[in-house]
């Protein structure tokens, strides 16, 4: 079963990214949570902006790629290497194709998630099936 995911974007008065908190109906295991949805507290800090939504699929960053503080965080988060699929790519996310070395933003137009402005929505998760996508950044990250 697919997960019903998000991810918040904050912004100062300024606005300027602060963080993302990420909620839905999913547990800290990433399961279902019996009930309604799991929300995120806040500390009061910035305002939403975005809520991204998870489009249930990694990009194609192995582990060996992430660098030594990510996969220290990772394993501090009680996973270990064995779990690590990619990226989650969500909405607003920045990807390139590795192939073709074209860039562009993930969106949900029309009931379909497509990289603009290049591809079909139905490419996007054919490149995905063909492991030619990497995440490289976010609409909110400077």
């Amino acid at each position: 079963m697919d997960k019903i995911k998000f991810r918040s974007a904050f912004y100062n008065d300024a606005n300027k990214f602060l963080f993302f908190s990420y909620w839905g109906k999913i547990d800290h295991k990433g399961n279902f949570s019996n009930g309604c949805f799991a929300g995120f507290t806040s500390s009061g800090a910035g305002s939403i902006k975005y809520n991204d939504m998870f489009i249930g699929e990694y990009d194609n960053t192995t582990w060996d790629e992430l660098t030594k503080e990510e996969q220290e965080k990772w394993i501090s988060q009680g996973q270990t290497p064995m779990d690590w699929n990619g990226y989650e790519l969500y909405e607003n996310d920045k990807v390139m194709d590795i192939q073709s070395k074209h860039n562009g933003v993930i969106e949900f137009i029309q009931g379909a998630f497509t990289i603009s402005p290049e591809y079909e929505p139905r490419d996007l998760f054919e490149l995905i099936r063909r492991k030619r996508i990497k995440k490289i950044g976010t609409i909110h990250e400077s």
